[in-house]
Formats: structure tokens, sequence, C-alpha cells
């Protein structure tokens, strides 16, 4: 939705697409008395893979700050709703998030029987759009935002 007066907001788009980034792996260590400890390994479609661990004050926070550090893309987390998918001892929870990204809001979802991996995965396909869509226009979307990290 565009109105002239404010910037564009952007909800699913290409939400089809993969890539470049697919998340092999997280390690989520936390506790009532320590920080949370996340750690993300990342495989990207050229095939290397790339590992990053980063703390915060809850495990999805943590979450999210791994991926930004391997993927580079900052995101302001809005919203994070979770929701039953299935039923049963091994239902899968999707989580959808709400994020801003420079000018531009976002919606991701993800799924898992683990809500973190699924908030993780969620992030991660907003990642992905931002990322094609840098590659598909030539230029970082960033470039304006002064955001270092998500903010949860």
């Amino acid at each position: 939705v565009y109105d002239g007066d404010i910037e564009a907001i952007i909800m699913n788009v290409d939400s089809t697409s993969t890539g470049p980034w697919s998340l092999k792996s997280l390690t989520v260590n936390t506790s009532t008395e320590i920080a949370a400890t996340a750690t993300v390994v990342l495989s990207n479609e050229d095939g290397s893979e790339v590992a990053n661990t980063a703390q915060s004050d809850g495990p999805i926070a943590a979450s999210f700050h791994a991926l930004e550090l391997t993927t580079g893309v900052h995101l302001d987390l809005k919203k994070f709703e979770l929701h039953s998918a299935t039923t049963g001892e091994d239902a899968q929870g999707e989580v959808v998030v709400t994020v801003e990204h420079g000018a531009n809001s976002y919606r991701g979802h993800g799924t898992s029987v683990d809500i973190v991996e699924a908030g993780c995965r969620a992030g991660l396909e907003v990642m992905n759009r931002i990322l094609r869509c840098k590659i598909r226009d030539g230029h970082d979307s960033d470039a304006s935002s002064n955001a270092s990290q998500a903010t949860i």
C-alpha cells in the first residue's frame, strides 16, 4: 500500500522463491540466569556454509541477531505471531513475523515443531526476499537505514 505520503509497505511479495540462504541448523541455549545464545548455520545457494553465534535477552532475539550477522540484512521485528499449524504430539507451530527493513514492511512465515526454529525460518524468508530484490534491482535498499540489528 502506498499513498504518496508514506513509504511503501511490502507484504508477502515473491514468497514462493527460495534462497540465497537456507537454514542448515539452529542451536539455542537459554536459561533464566544467563543471556540466550543462538548459533545458526546457513547454506548459500553457491554451496558455501556460514555459521554465526549471537546473544540476546531471549532465544528469538538471539536467533534473529545470528541471522543478521550471517546475511547482512538487518530487521526491526514489529510482530511475532504463533499459531498451531497441526495438532497432536508432534504438532507444527507456524510463526508469522512482521518486520521492517529500511522504509518497507515485510511479513514472513515459518513452520516447525520448534517455535524458535519456526521464527528463525520466518525471519530468514524475509531476509532472502530482501536479498533477492537487491540482486534483481542492483542496489542496497537498506543504504539509508541506520539499523544495526533486529529490535525485538
